[in-house]
């Protein structure tokens, strides 16, 4: 197509890092707090533990994917407090094994078979 790709490349990265530097800065302003464990792999293992559960493609995987993962984190560690992480890991084999797609996948799938053709 006569798009150089490293250019696109380098743009992407950079409008990705520019997002992750707003997304630092409301974060800072919202808690008024923040600490260097923002900075360790698990908080971005969560990010990646959302996009897989919610599914890519869309926007409304991921979102559906981070209200999903907090509904599981808060009611696992409400009923199991010493293995909560043991059933996130659960939740997510089962969507990698069963929902390939993550949920909003699963939700089009279910739409596209319930309407008529």
């Amino acid at each position: 197509m006569g798009v150089p790709a490293r250019a696109v490349l380098l743009a992407a990265y950079a409008v990705s890092a520019g997002m992750a530097g707003c997304g630092g800065a409301i974060l800072a302003m919202a808690t008024q707090h923040v600490t260097p464990s923002l900075a360790y792999w698990t908080a971005s293992g969560e990010l990646v533990f959302i996009a897989i559960l919610g599914g890519t493609g869309s926007v409304f995987g991921p979102f559906l994917g981070a209200v999903a993962y907090e509904l599981t984190r808060v009611y696992a560690a409400a009923f199991v407090a010493g293995a909560w992480q043991m059933i996130l890991g659960a939740v997510l084999l089962a969507v990698i094994l069963f929902a390939p797609g993550g949920l909003w996948g699963m939700g089009r799938s279910l739409l596209a078979r319930r309407r008529p053709a």
